[in-house]
C-alpha cells in the first residue's frame, strides 16, 4: 500500500512538472498574432496644431498693401460719356491680429489714402459751379485728356483667412472688409484744349485745372474684397456711397477692381 502511495505521488509529480515547462500555446499564438497583424495607433500630435507654442508677432502679414486697377462708375447715365483707362491707386499700413482660437483667421485695421482718376471721352465736367448749381458734364467744351479725381483718407478694416498662418507670404489669402473715408481733394484736368474741329487749339502742352470739393460727397463708405497666393491678390472695392451729393449730380457709385501688392 505505502509503495502504491509513492508511485502515484511520484507520477503526479511529474505531470506537474511537465506542465510547469511546457509552453503556453495560447501565448505563442497571440505573440503570433502581433508579429503578423500591424494594429494601427493613433498619430503623433501635430505640434504645428498648438497654436500656443507659436510666436506670431513677428510675422510678415499685409502690414503693407498698394491697390491699381480700373475704375468705372454704376448707375452712370447716358449723357455721361465715360472714356480711356479709369483708374484707382490706394496704399495702407494695416495692424494685423490673428485669434487666439483659429489663427488661420485674423482681424485687420489701418490708415490708408484711396484716389479714383475717371476720365471722360469728348466731354469736360464743371465742377466749380460757375454755370449752374449743380456738377455740370459739358459736350462743347473738349479736350484731347480731361480726367476727375477724388481722393479719400480712410480707415480700412478686414476679417482675413490664410490657408497657412504660419507662412501668409506662401499661403492662400481671402479677406472681406470695408472702409470709411473723409474726401481730403477733388479735382478736374483737361489737357489740350480743343476746338469744334477736334483741332489744338494752344498745343498739347496746355492744360487746366479746377479744384473745389463743394459738390461732392465729403466722406466714404465701401466694401472690400481680396483673393490670391502669397504678396499678390485680385481687389474689388464697391462704393455704396454716391460720389456727388444728393441734387448736385448723378447718383454714381464708383466700381474698382485691380491688383493688390502686400507684405511686411
Amino acid at each position: 500500500m505505502k509503495r502504491y502511495f509513492l508511485l502515484m505521488l511520484s507520477v503526479v509529480c511529474f505531470t506537474f512538472t511537465n506542465a510547469q515547462n511546457k509552453p503556453d500555446s495560447s501565448k505563442k499564438s497571440s505573440d503570433s498574432a502581433k508579429a503578423f497583424v500591424n494594429i494601427p495607433t493613433a498619430p503623433p500630435a501635430d505640434p504645428s496644431k498648438d497654436w500656443s507654442k507659436i510666436n506670431f508677432a513677428n510675422r510678415a502679414n499685409d502690414h503693407i498693401m498698394i491697390q491699381f486697377g480700373a475704375d468705372d462708375w454704376l448707375n452712370k447715365p447716358s449723357w455721361i460719356h465715360t472714356g480711356g483707362f479709369s483708374r484707382h491707386f490706394n496704399f495702407y499700413i494695416m495692424l494685423d491680429k490673428p485669434f487666439k482660437s483659429n489663427p488661420h483667421f485674423s482681424g485687420a485695421y489701418g490708415l490708408g489714402l484711396t484716389c479714383n482718376n475717371i476720365f471722360f471721352d469728348n466731354q469736360s465736367v464743371d465742377i466749380s459751379g460757375s454755370q449752374g448749381d449743380s456738377v455740370r458734364f459739358d459736350n462743347n467744351v473738349k479736350f484731347s485728356k480731361f480726367k476727375m479725381t477724388t481722393m479719400y483718407l480712410t480707415l480700412p478694416v478686414e476679417l482675413r483667412y490664410y490657408s497657412d498662418p504660419v507662412n501668409p507670404n506662401k499661403s492662400w489669402k481671402f479677406a472681406a472688409g470695408a472702409k470709411v473715408g473723409l474726401l481730403i481733394d477733388a479735382y478736374t484736368k483737361g489737357v489740350d484744349l480743343l476746338d469744334q474741329t477736334g483741332a489744338s487749339k494752344y498745343g498739347s502742352s496746355y492744360s487746366r485745372k479746377e479744384a473745389d470739393s463743394k459738390y461732392f460727397n465729403s466722406y466714404l463708405l465701401s466694401l472690400t474684397g481680396r483673393i490670391g497666393w502669397g504678396n499678390f491678390s485680385l481687389n474689388a472695392d464697391y462704393h455704396i456711397t454716391t460720389v456727388f451729393k444728393d441734387g448736385f449730380g448723378a447718383a454714381v457709385h464708383p466700381l474698382s477692381i485691380g491688383l493688390t501688392i502686400s507684405g511686411l
